[in-house]
């Protein structure tokens, strides 16, 4: 929960989670209570790939202007305002006639290797509470 008392705003308690894809195509998360290891578990499997795109404000008005597949240094991570994920999903089954897609996301175009496996890609976007929006008044 929050704690309005020391600052007159919201102050939330700090969570420390990593998460990661396997070799073997298992999106994990792992928690962590106060740097240690506290549990694991499987989110997904079957996931090929896992990107993401920083949408940060630059002049303050607390709307994306630049993309960015990482921010770059302290101010730029301060102005991030939405994150975009990209998840490309792929089946286990081989199928005899399923053709080698191309995807674009992420800035960039991949295409799939030729393994008869079905893909799926999974995109969404996120608003992401920051200084910034709270100086463009969002």
């Amino acid at each position: 929960g929050s704690n309005r008392s020391l600052t007159g705003g919201a102050v939330w308690r700090y969570l420390e989670d990593i998460f990661y894809i396997t070799a073997a195509g298992e999106f994990r998360r792992v928690y962590l209570d106060e740097g240690r290891f506290k549990s694991s578990r499987t989110i997904a499997e079957g996931v090929e790939d896992l990107q993401f795109e920083y949408g940060i404000d630059v002049n303050g008005d607390g709307a994306v202007d630049e993309w960015r597949p990482v921010p770059i240094g302290a101010a730029e991570w301060a102005g991030v305002v939405a994150v975009n994920y990209y998840l490309l999903m792929v089946g286990s089954s081989v199928l005899d006639d399923e053709p080698v897609k191309s995807f674009h996301y992420a800035g960039e175009e991949r295409t799939a290797p030729d393994d008869g496996r079905l893909r799926q890609l999974f995109t969404g976007s996120v608003r992401v509470a920051s200084p910034a929006m709270r100086r463009g008044g969002q």
